[in-house]
């Protein structure tokens, strides 16, 4: 009597198989991630401009009703030369509350949020400086560098206030 003996499958990958693909998936990941990256950071701008729109039109509101920008500034005035505030909630500020110092107050006008995609307050700066020399009041936000109170650099989200 004669034994055979039947060759068995292979029910797994050789090594040289599973380096080919983690190969595989570690250029992938290489193209993929970078460009998700960008799309994140180009979202997170677009995100800060709207809610900036949306900010500005809550200062017209409260300059409208009450004749103030935030901080008690008159709507309008160019003149407080140096007159920044770093945050804009609070009664203080009189966009989603008020301390009593504005006149006609009828909002709330913006409950928020009052820090950008990340993670840095809002600004409104009477003097801003753009690129051309002139100085005009924004609301705005450091942008992706986060960087920095009265430097202004390139990566800043601006939006303009109209001068009343």
């Amino acid at each position: 009597m004669r034994l055979t003996l039947i060759p068995q499958k292979s029910h797994g990958f050789s090594l040289m198989e599973l380096v080919v693909i983690i190969a595989i998936l570690a250029v992938l990941s290489g193209i993929a991630i970078p460009i998700y990256l960008n799309h994140r950071q180009k979202g997170m701008i677009g995100s800060a401009t709207g809610e900036l729109k949306t900010l500005q039109r809550a200062i017209q509101d409260l300059g409208h009703d009450t004749g103030r920008w935030p901080g008690n500034i008159r709507a309008g005035d160019l003149n407080p030369s140096g007159t920044e505030y770093e945050d804009l909630s609070g009664a203080a500020m009189g966009l989603d509350s008020t301390d009593g110092n504005y006149p006609d107050w009828q909002g709330p006008y913006y409950t928020g949020p009052f820090t950008d995609p990340w993670g840095i307050n809002y600004f409104i700066d009477i003097d801003y400086h753009l690129p051309d020399g002139r100085e005009v009041p924004v609301v705005g936000s450091y942008g992706p560098n986060k960087c920095c109170k009265n430097s202004y650099d390139d990566d800043d989200i601006i939006v303009l206030l109209p001068a009343d």
